[in-house]
């Protein structure tokens, strides 16, 4: 499918909100003052719209329903005639686009059975641990603690709403002009005690003519809060962000959740599947016919690798539909999924000579994103010799009494953001200071603290405090040295490191320097058929920084609760 229609959809939906709020016949009304008021409706729907353009990419029948469901309740609730129209077209072409995904999945599995050969069992499998979807479970939880927070702030907001409106009464005003900021005067005809004569109000839609009489409402127990009575407090907008963080959290943990149980049940010997042939470029499966026409049937990400682009027969298991969950199984691997089925290569030969012309495209970005990452200038080691093991292992980090002081900032951090939520904030925005410059004391403490580098004889592993990368020598390709600094380059990962930043003088330190990163090649060659994958872990840096914006949020929010 090609790149545009999602952002075509996205196009005709900022026009329809364009005309909607541009050709709205709404007039506010102390008479009926729910018409300026707040709308639950529309609260609920922007957020179906919001959620579903924001999704087209990643999960596009889903999003086409939620769309079509804003449009649904366009169509019923929204005054404006000309966005009926350009709602009613956007509701044709989401319908044109889910039925095209429809299409497009029919499609692959008729292209699979004209072009896969007959199934075969495998012969030896060798399992293995696949990343976990970390990153997709973070947002899930970042997006869940919006959720709740919002909606207790909503909660919150409309209570005080109903508290100024009980204790208020309704006195004339006469409006004036309107300043600077867009705020119009309403000059009080009979203000109760405290209030203020002239009140400046942003008024919703447009403003009052000048001269003319608006009733507003004046809380008697706090002056200072005037309101038209045409226009009601709407704090609906932190509703729409409570229920939007709380659908996007449920897809992104549904999303979690139906990955793990697909791989599961991928890796489980006995599903049916067709034959294939398969190659592994990148972190990329190609899977191409098993009847010699090298047509390309589909792709799909994974961790495992192999080295080389080499066609390797397989049985394709699963899903076979475009958005799928599919896997590979070979005579040595499973080839596990960690994105769906992309039919979108098209039909293209994927013969030898393409599939090493991929690989070097694979192998030159891979290597300018590493060198740009690490500002490498140095040369490639060649040449490798036996370690000694007195040279092992090499650390480096901040000094003990950085550490110290760097623990002593994240403790501050976590116990004093809470405190300060607590004790020095009127209301939820005052709380960005807070995150703000504790989040950078937290953010400095954690990488004095717990920041740090490991080189064994079996591989290196840096800490940064928030996370970890190991990187066994058995997955590097490359060691490189650039004046003080030894590189390792692996396909998936790049660790710099100095062994001796202390050794004086200089020249030796160089020597010194040379000397370990030929170890170090001598022990990548020796390491060859070890374990290939680097490997990642969360750092008690990050369960802080989540204790601390939890801490933060809960004792802000409790604050203007109780």
């Amino acid at each position: 499918m090609p790149f545009w229609p999602p952002w075509l959809l996205v196009a005709v939906a900022v026009a329809g909100v364009v005309l909607s709020i541009a050709t709205d016949p709404t007039v506010c009304t102390p008479k009926d003052p729910s018409v300026c008021g707040p709308d639950l409706a529309f609260a609920w729907a922007i957020v179906l719209l919001g959620i579903g353009l924001l999704t087209l990419w990643v999960w596009p029948v889903t999003a086409s329903v939620l769309v079509l469901g804003y449009v649904a309740l366009d169509l019923v609730y929204d005054p404006a005639r000309p966005a009926h129209v350009a709602f009613a077209m956007l509701g044709l072409l989401v319908l044109g686009y889910a039925a095209w995904h429809f299409a497009l999945r029919r499609h692959q599995q008729a292209i699979l059975a004209d072009l896969a050969g007959p199934a075969h069992p495998p012969v030896v499998v060798e399992r293995r641990s696949w990343p976990r979807p970390v990153g997709v479970l973070v947002a899930a939880a970042f997006a869940t603690l919006v959720c709740g927070s919002s909606g207790l702030w909503y909660a919150h907001q409309v209570d005080e709403v109903a508290r100024h409106v009980a204790g208020s009464v309704v006195v004339d005003s006469v409006a004036g002009t309107v300043d600077s900021d867009g705020n119009q005067a309403f000059r009080l005809s009979d203000p109760p005690a405290g209030a203020p004569k002239v009140a400046r109000i942003l008024t919703a839609i447009e403003d009052y003519p000048e001269g003319s009489h608006q009733p507003v409402r004046v809380d008697r127990d706090d002056p200072e809060w005037v309101r038209l009575v045409a226009e009601p407090d709407d704090h609906t907008g932190w509703l729409s962000l409570s229920l939007g963080a709380g659908i996007l959290a449920a897809l992104m943990v549904s999303y979690a959740i139906r990955r793990e149980l697909s791989r599961r049940r991928l890796s489980a010997p006995g599903a049916p599947g067709v034959g294939v042939s398969v190659r592994v470029i990148g972190d990329q499966v190609w899977v191409s016919a098993a009847d010699g026409s090298h047509t390309t049937l589909a792709t799909f990400g994974s961790s495992e690798g192999q080295d080389g682009p080499e066609a390797r027969r397989g049985v394709l298991i699963g899903d076979l539909r475009a958005k799928g969950w599919a896997a590979v199984w070979t005579d040595d691997a499973i080839l596990l999924p960690l994105s769906r089925l992309s039919v979108e290569g098209g039909r293209e030969p994927m013969t030898d000579a393409a599939a090493e012309s991929l690989q070097r495209s694979y192998e030159e970005d891979k290597e300018d994103e590493d060198y740009e990452d690490l500002g490498v200038v140095g040369e490639e080691v060649l040449t490798g010799r036996r370690a000694d093991p007195t040279r092992f292992p090499i650390t480096d980090g901040p000094a003990p009494w950085l550490r110290l002081v760097g623990a002593l900032l994240v403790v501050g951090a976590v116990v004093g953001g809470p405190i300060a939520a607590w004790s020095a904030t009127e209301g939820l925005l005052d709380l960005l200071p807070i995150l703000l410059v504790g989040g950078t004391v937290l953010e400095r403490g954690v990488k004095w603290s717990a920041n740090g580098l490991l080189v064994t004889m079996e591989g290196a592993r840096l800490d940064t405090g928030f996370s970890s990368r190991e990187l066994p020598f058995a997955a590097v390709h490359r060691v490189r040295v650039d004046q003080e600094r030894v590189i390792l380059l692996s396909d998936e990962d790049a660790i710099s490191f100095e062994p001796c930043p202390d050794l004086e003088p200089r020249t030796v330190r160089l020597e010194r320097v040379r000397e370990v990163a030929e170890m170090v090649r001598g022990l990548v060659v020796s390491s060859r058929g070890g374990a290939t994958t680097s490997t990642r872990r969360v750092r008690p840096g990050a369960v802080a920084v989540v204790l601390f914006v939890l801490g933060v949020a809960l004792a802000g929010a409790a604050r203007h609760l109780i």
